[in-house]
């Protein structure tokens, strides 16, 4: 606000300015961001962990992509070489069935790509370009590259949403389309022999509120699932997160 980015209008409400106030430098040159930005903080970050636990190994997890940026997100870590002791952390996701929380066992959508994919096995197959192309952005890591692990992938448990909010297989016991978008995933990670933590667990997660966080719902483990899971565990009923 000092530097007259943006303002508080005669409404109390905050008003941009300057749209592209952080796509350039002090000299009014376009900012390299990945240069100039991501990869010395990851040098200081990476060489700060190192002084202090010598043999760990620091996780770098690289911004996201969207759209036709496959080519720019493998230049990532390109010019460090010279880094050791990290390795590279990604997401990955299907993102439609993560987004419209709906399975469909022909149909899928290649964030790479920016393009529908039709056809079980070309969805598989897409899945697997994907999560390999992930695993690649490590090459450019350290001398001999690094190792690669998808630090988290899962799906939603709440698919298939009825009219009132409540996923169809919270009525009815069927966790079937469940089971069929975890198997599609599965095929693509044991495919592409990728390392993987799946994503998440979390211990007062409930039908109605999901995770308590951003209205997601992908806990592996639900205390509605299994009566009297909370009392057991000694914790009281979670009010859901503002």
């Amino acid at each position: 606000r000092e530097n007259g980015v943006w303002k508080v209008d005669g409404m109390g409400h905050p008003q941009l300015l300057r749209r592209d106030h952080f796509a350039h430098g002090a000299g009014g040159d376009p900012v390299r961001f990945l240069s100039e930005h991501m990869q010395p903080f990851f040098r200081r970050f990476v060489r700060e962990v190192s002084a202090h636990l010598p043999g760990a190994i620091t996780l770098l997890e690289p911004h996201l992509v969207f759209g036709n940026q496959k080519e720019a997100a493998l230049d990532t870590f390109v010019g460090m070489d010279d880094v050791e002791q990290c390795a590279l952390d990604t997401h990955w996701y299907n993102l439609g069935v993560r987004f419209l929380k709906r399975y469909t066992a022909w149909l899928s959508f290649s964030q790479l790509e920016d393009r529908l994919v039709f056809g079980y096995e070309a969805v598989v197959d897409a899945a697997l370009y994907m999560i390999g192309h992930e695993q690649r952005r490590a090459l450019p890591i350290g001398p001999r590259g690094s190792a690669a692990i998808i630090g988290e992938v899962g799906i939603p448990f709440d698919l298939d949403r009825e009219p009132d909010g409540t996923a169809a297989a919270y009525r009815t016991g069927d966790f079937s389309a469940q089971r069929d978008a975890v198997q599609r995933i599965m095929q693509a990670l044991e495919g592409a022999l990728a390392s993987f933590s799946w994503w998440c667990y979390t211990a007062d997660n409930s039908n109605a509120h999901g995770d308590q966080w951003n209205q997601e719902d992908l806990s592996v483990w639900s205390r509605d699932q299994v009566p009297g899971a909370m009392q057991r565990l000694g914790m009281e009923t979670a009010a859901p997160a503002p």
